[in-house]
């Protein structure tokens, strides 16, 4: 990955950790941005750093959007604009996650379980639906699972088994997919 000058990359959670290096890195390497977070001010900020790094590159050149991933209607319409504003989607990372809630499960809540889900898998769920909608032969999606999908960590059932899952749905998505040449992997930090 040397030089992505022309390419699309869609990246959730953007303005903070994972998404936040990725975002600097791919755009350092030429891409086009299309950016989403929760956080609206964090995102202008980030927007404002990447372009402060490389005053060669033009603001038009980065599009932002406050979104919750957990809600399709925003995810869609985020992924819409994306290829309204700059014409195609070759790539995203789908970074969104919220951390494990340190609670063992036999004391989970219905409401920390499904707020973990409802952001670190239905959010890539969302977002991969919608990329692959738009995405041209050729694309690639990079969905960020964990560590604690593939080891027992104590305390964080609904995070591992959101992030275990994420795998799931990547490796079969990935396999549907490769009849039209799209590159989907997971990794897991």
């Amino acid at each position: 990955m040397s030089n992505l000058t022309g390419q699309v990359i869609a990246i959730t959670v953007a303005a903070s950790g994972i998404g936040l290096k990725t975002s600097h890195r791919t755009f350092y390497l030429g891409a086009k941005l299309s950016l989403c977070d929760i956080n609206p001010e964090n995102l202008v900020r980030m927007r404002d750093s990447l372009l402060a790094a490389h005053p060669s590159r033009a603001a038009a050149d980065i599009f932002i959007r406050r979104v919750d991933v957990s809600a399709n209607d925003d995810i869609e319409a985020w992924v819409s604009e994306t290829v309204r504003t700059f014409g195609q989607l070759d790539a995203a990372v789908n970074v969104a996650g919220v951390g494990f809630s340190n609670t063992p499960l036999r004391d989970m809540s219905d409401d920390e379980w499904h707020g973990t889900m409802n952001v670190n898998l239905n959010g890539v769920f969302y977002s991969m639906r919608a990329e692959l909608r738009v995405m041209r032969e050729e694309a690639r999606i990079v969905n960020i699972a964990s560590s604690a999908s593939v080891i027992a960590v104590p305390r964080c059932s609904a995070y591992g088994a959101a992030k275990r899952a994420i795998i799931g749905l990547t490796t079969i998505a990935a396999h549907e997919e490769s009849t039209r040449g799209i590159r989907i992997n997971a990794v897991a930090p």
